[in-house]
């Protein structure tokens, strides 16, 4: 996958519902932007479980099955995973068995060497998809994007939750924007419209 988040504005007014699957769908109220964040497709290096970071995979069979991008947002990036970049899991833990293991932590201010820290993909993501928020209000915005930006955007929406719920490949979430601090995650990691695609992650 190219190495940034891909963007895509809707050229239709802003509609949500609260279960992407329904057709039907209600207008928003003109301060509220509606982001529409799709996990990326599936690369090799996802199906062969390795740390992908910033490496530029390009997306497999399965993958541009799942998911047609556009505008790029270096913001919106994977994190830069560092050493472990391109180590499948195994190799990993074996090679580099603490860094791993930080990496692996739920805490966010553990830096791996040569590549960030979870928090600062938090600041870069969210900073970046607020200021979409703010510019898209009233309107649909479709965002194509990484697990980690995943995880600081349910992060961000849903403090009191705990760690984000597993988010597949080229799955839909929904995230409704009204202002700094009114983040609502309308809906999580919906794969429903990936039935015709081949075996999943």
């Amino acid at each position: 996958m190219e190495d940034a988040m891909h963007i895509v504005k809707s050229a239709e007014p802003a509609m949500s519902c609260v279960d992407p699957r329904e057709a039907q769908s209600v207008p928003i109220r003109a301060d509220i932007a509606e982001i529409v964040v799709v996990r990326h497709g599936q690369t090799d290096w996802n199906f062969e479980h390795r740390i992908q970071g910033h490496s530029n995979v390009q997306l497999n069979e399965v993958g541009r099955q799942q998911t047609n991008a556009v505008i790029k947002e270096p913001d919106l990036r994977e994190q830069n995973t560092g050493k472990l970049q391109g180590l499948s899991v195994s190799e990993a833990a074996n090679v580099y068995p603490q860094i791993f293991k930080d990496f692996r932590s739920r805490r966010w201010d553990l830096e791996i060497p040569g590549g960030e820290t979870k928090d600062q993909v938090y600041q870069r993501c969210t900073t970046c998809l607020q200021n979409i928020g703010l510019k898209h209000k009233g309107e649909r915005v479709i965002v194509v994007t990484h697990g980690t930006v995943f995880r600081s955007i349910y992060r961000r929406a849903c403090p009191k939750d705990g760690p984000a719920p597993k988010v597949q490949n080229g799955s839909v979430s929904i995230l409704h924007f009204s202002g700094e601090d009114k983040w609502v995650m309308k809906s999580w990691s919906d794969h429903s419209h990936l039935n015709q695609t081949e075996d999943k992650l």
